[in-house]
């Protein structure tokens, strides 16, 4: 049975994460292309989350990222910026004066677990779409994988092995 991620409101947390593909130690999904396009969708997610992408490393069929959630909500006119920088006229603005849609959409903008699961989802879109033949089953192995890291030595510890990756 799946446990629940702990949240930290209000404090900036930095977390290592990582995940891979299903398949085989031999299926190798991140050719330089879908290198590129994982980074790319992580570096556009971040127009609309409050969470900076501090190292990431895309290797043959897994990925390492290490990211800052602030944890805090956006107030209202940065939520109303990031949507609107996001989405821009593809949909209709919401009623940001309206407690209800600002919560909603700012408690999605600083959730860390919300990004994972974007980046992921954009990700296996984007990858099913561009194959010639149709894959069937699971792209990810399993959930992601996140550890929380303390400020300092630790950070920077991780940070240097992602960036060795």
């Amino acid at each position: 049975m799946r446990i629940a991620r702990v949240r930290y409101d209000g404090t900036n947390v930095y977390y290592h994460v990582c995940n891979r593909v299903g398949g085989t130690r031999k299926d190798r999904v991140f050719d330089d292309v879908a290198k590129e396009k994982l980074v790319s969708i992580a570096k556009n997610l971040t127009t609309f989350f409050s969470v900076d992408v501090i190292s990431f490393a895309v290797l043959s069929n897994h990925y390492h990222a290490v990211l800052s959630a602030s944890g805090e909500l956006p107030n209202r006119e940065e939520a109303a910026r990031r949507y609107e920088a996001y989405y821009g006229e593809s949909r209709p603005t919401p009623m940001w004066e309206l407690d209800e849609i600002y919560f909603k959409h700012a408690e999605r903008m600083s959730d860390f677990s919300c990004f994972m699961k974007d980046l992921q989802q954009h990700f296996t879109n984007w990858f099913n779409r561009s194959r010639p033949v149709r894959r069937r089953g699971r792209l990810w192995a399993d959930r992601f994988k996140s550890v929380v890291l303390e400020d300092g030595p630790a950070l920077w510890q991780c940070v240097e092995y992602v960036e060795m990756n």
